[in-house]
């Protein structure tokens, strides 16, 4: 706009009136921002306060927001990006079905999937998918986000200011073709300057609809195509693949996937001594027998889960359901002496919210002959009867175990006293 000649930027006074709209997902679990965005699939998002999000798609700033129920959005300039943002967030997929298919074949994700829920594979522009995954070669999250906020600010075009914040577009093929690799180096792109410098050439020969037209080709061919590109090996080919061009099968493996699978999957593969080709197949092969079609959402998912800024999450819960589970399976016993012996047999199941313990109870004849603790069936830590002489093994008194075996004990007038266990005890 101009003012008595001189151009002003309404961009900021634009974001007042942007309205919020809602993504409509139906249920919360379908997408949560802050495993999505801060995950290592995408480096535009800033996260603003404890519940708002922004980033640059395409010519839009975005603010995203989540509530009880959904997720909600406005963009500067104000526009109607309801089907954009779908497409972009591939909500036509059902995240709920896919984490119960998932849980069912990996109870190791099924703990994953409780603390992280809602985490999605994004579908972004291939040409800004390539070039930021090409800056993530030997890098974190945090640097490769700092260069990538410095190739738009020096090579990108403006957008709008929000919140006295200035946003640039990614730069285009043409513009990253034409930089200066010395450029870049100043900037502090160390050696992957040369690699955005001759991968622009390249797919400026080859055409920006050349990329694209990989979305829906099969794995093999994708990836061929994509290691063409200098710096592009493939790892780097799998994320472009699997983050913007519909590869839901692609397995980015690095040495953070391969430690999970030895420690999960197959300990054969810690034998290996680096990650060859050959690993790196037989890694990607393991997660697309366990998870199908979607492996690399799985794989996402499980790759969040061990990221820093979510370990000490999962750490916490896995902790805390540790000593619950704990406390709930020692509170049960087997109560025996001279007169009579009762039996509690204990039964796991796991639900997604809690451990439940079952028990069931029945009295034996009586013992004609005095066993020695030695003769004592040893007690193991899932569904198997346990023995504990004279004594009840009782951590937790007002546990249901625990008042069963009480009021057993009180009818078959057991002498009882509460006690820990010890160390042998609990093995």
């Amino acid at each position: 706009a101009e003012y008595m000649g001189r151009s002003i930027d309404l961009s900021f006074h634009r974001s007042i009136v942007s309205m919020w709209r809602a993504l409509g997902l139906g249920c919360a679990s379908e997408l949560r921002c802050d495993v999505t965005l801060m995950s290592g699939q995408s480096f535009t998002w800033k996260r603003i306060g404890n519940d708002q999000w922004t980033g640059v798609i395409g010519q839009h700033v975005v603010q995203l927001k989540e509530t009880e129920d959904d997720v909600i959005y406005r963009s500067f300039p104000d526009s109607e990006l309801t089907s954009m943002l779908r497409d972009y967030f591939q909500l036509d997929t059902s995240l709920t079905d896919l984490y119960t298919s998932w849980s069912s074949a990996c109870p190791k994700l099924k703990q994953v999937g409780m603390v992280l829920p809602g985490v999605r594979i994004i579908r972004q522009d291939p040409v800004e998918c390539l070039f930021s995954f090409i800056c993530s070669s030997n890098n974190n999250i945090s640097r490769i986000t700092l260069m990538l906020d410095r190739l738009r600010q020096n090579f990108g075009q403006k957008i709008s200011c929000v919140d006295d914040v200035q946003y640039y577009a990614f730069p285009t093929t043409k513009a990253l073709a034409e930089i200066k690799e010395q450029q870049l180096r100043d900037l502090g792109f160390g050696y992957r300057a040369r690699y955005i410098v001759e991968s622009a050439r390249f797919l400026q020969t080859q055409g920006e609809e050349w990329l694209r037209e990989l979305r829906g080709k099969p794995r093999e061919e994708v990836q061929g195509a994509l290691l063409q590109f200098t710096g592009v090996g493939r790892k780097v080919a799998d994320c472009v693949a699997l983050f913007s061009l519909g590869q839901t099968d692609c397995i980015p493996v690095d040495t953070h996937v391969w430690q999970i699978a030895c420690r999960d999957y197959d300990k054969k593969l810690s034998s290996a001594k680096s990650l060859t080709p050959a690993v790196y197949q037989h890694v990607g092969d393991l997660f697309r027998r366990l998870f199908g079609s979607h492996a690399g959402w799985a794989h996402s998912l499980l790759f969040a889960g061990e990221l820093p800024v979510f370990r000490e999450k999962l750490a916490k819960v896995a902790a805390s359901m540790k000593s619950a589970k704990s406390k709930s399976i020692q509170a049960a016993a087997i109560i025996s002496s001279d007169t009579g012996t009762v039996k509690i047999k204990i039964k796991e199941e796991e639900s997604s919210d809690n451990m439940k313990i079952h028990t069931s109870t029945a009295l034996s004849r009586p013992s004609s002959k005095r066993k020695r603790p030695s003769d004592v069936v040893s007690r193991k830590f899932l569904k198997v009867d346990a023995v504990v002489k004279t004594e009840a093994m009782l951590l937790d008194t007002t546990s249901p175990s625990a008042t069963t075996a009480l009021s057993i004990a009180e009818r078959c007038k057991l002498s009882m006293r509460v006690r820990r266990p010890t160390r042998k005890e609990t093995r």
